[in-house]
């Protein structure tokens, strides 16, 4: 009989600061010891190792899932009160299933930290709407709203729950996550989640909450969490996880753990096959500055320089004529423009404000620099070049 299939879709690694101990480099190995072809990373509340595990993933020959395991706030991520809860989120797994859910996981995760940050990065209900599509959701472990409601017996209300991911994320995009690391409390809640799905119709899928490689490694990963909470090993109240079950399972194991819900195993492969995110690092990929009146870049940046020009210059002769042209030419063929016009935008802003700004850099030494204000150094009174844009085989930011 062959090996049941399984793909971990829960996974941390030391990107979970001060609580997952899972080196990237030797979670993919023990992967692929396990004969595993996909794997996901699910750190809390950032994409930190994203590209690295992505990269390093594909070179072991296994499909990396790109995700997180968001920081929810029980209400608005504006909130700033715990509302006599033992913290002010809850949990919420996220998988990309395509590009535009990775963007809108960075933008999710972005958010978290500049709008939602309350002790954790916190999204909320009305960002994940916002940010929806692309994305693959499974509703977490016990510290949900879901898990609290099916928990206490309101089985409803987490049917009701369960519904509004669905209509969030979209049909066949959410997915009631189902744990058992042999704690008597989470086994008793499958059952539960069990009947919300059977009552809601939405699916279940099978997780374990990988922190460490092995059973061994479970001491390892206390010691990292004693760190995070200033605790000692000695202190009784300490936060501690009962249970040495969070490491890399073999699909095996988790077949011996869930063999009685097959279906919850098998959807974990089928996420695996929804989720196809390409990643081009053979591209340039900067970003486009918003111009008014819906100007091109290159066009606004020309009109700045020359009206530029004007201002530094009281007699403009065909030297700074030809080597203005000549810049924005190189610039512009370079796909730069946008770059510069960036840099203008917060040196212009800063000047404006009164912030004390200095600049340094290859731009320095450009008249297209010196026009936009961006540097104070005339380059033609000191005889300087921009050597980066003199060789058209560079292509490097200046």
């Amino acid at each position: 009989m062959s090996e049941p299939q399984f793909v971990h879709l829960h996974t941390h690694t030391s990107y979970s600061l001060l609580d997952g101990a899972n080196r990237i480099g030797d979670l993919l190995g023990r992967c692929k010891e396990l004969g595993m072809g996909a794997l996901a990373i699910t750190d809390h509340g950032n994409l930190f190792g994203a590209v690295d595990f992505y990269s390093k993933a594909l070179e072991a020959g296994i499909k990396p899932i790109i995700g997180c395991e968001c920081y929810l706030a029980w209400g608005s991520r504006f909130d700033r009160e715990t509302r006599n809860r033992p913290g002010s989120y809850q949990h919420l797994i996220l998988l990309a299933r395509n590009k535009q859910g990775y963007h809108n996981l960075m933008k999710l995760a972005s958010r978290a930290y500049t709008e939602g940050f309350y002790y954790y990065p916190r999204i909320d209900k009305e960002l994940l709407a916002e940010y929806s599509e692309g994305l693959i959701g499974l509703s977490g472990h016990m510290n949900t709203e879901l898990s609290d409601q099916a928990g206490g017996g309101n089985i409803e209300q987490a049917v009701a729950t369960a519904r509004w991911y669905v209509q969030t994320l979209g049909e066949d995009n959410f997915y009631i996550e189902l744990q058992n690391h042999g704690q008597a409390e989470q086994v008793e809640l499958v059952g539960k989640l069990l009947e919300v799905s059977k009552l809601s119709g939405v699916p279940v899928v099978a997780t374990n909450d990988v922190h460490y490689l092995r059973p061994e490694d479970a001491r390892t990963q206390e010691v990292m969490v004693c760190i995070n909470t200033g605790k000692t090993l000695t202190d009784e109240n300490r936060m501690r996880q009962e249970t040495d079950q969070l490491y890399l399972k073999s699909p095996a194991e988790m077949a011996k753990v869930f063999g009685d819900c097959p279906e919850a195993l098998a959807n974990t492969v089928r996420i695996a096959q929804r989720c196809e995110l390409e990643l081009d690092f053979s591209t340039r990929h900067a970003p486009r500055y918003v111009c008014p009146g819906g100007k091109e870049p290159g066009d606004f940046l020309e009109e700045l320089a020359y009206a530029g020009l004007a201002k530094r210059y009281e007699e403009i002769t065909e030297v700074h004529k030809e080597r203005l042209k000549y810049e924005l030419k190189v610039i512009e063929e370079k796909g730069f423009s946008s770059y510069f016009l960036i840099v203008w935008d917060f040196v212009h802003y800063a000047r404006t404000q009164g912030i004390p700004c200095s600049a340094r850099g290859s731009a320095c030494a450009t008249l297209l620099g010196y026009c936009l204000e961006i540097s104070d150094v005339d380059p033609l009174g000191y005889g300087l070049v921009f050597e980066r844009f003199m060789d058209p085989e560079r292509n490097e930011a200046p």
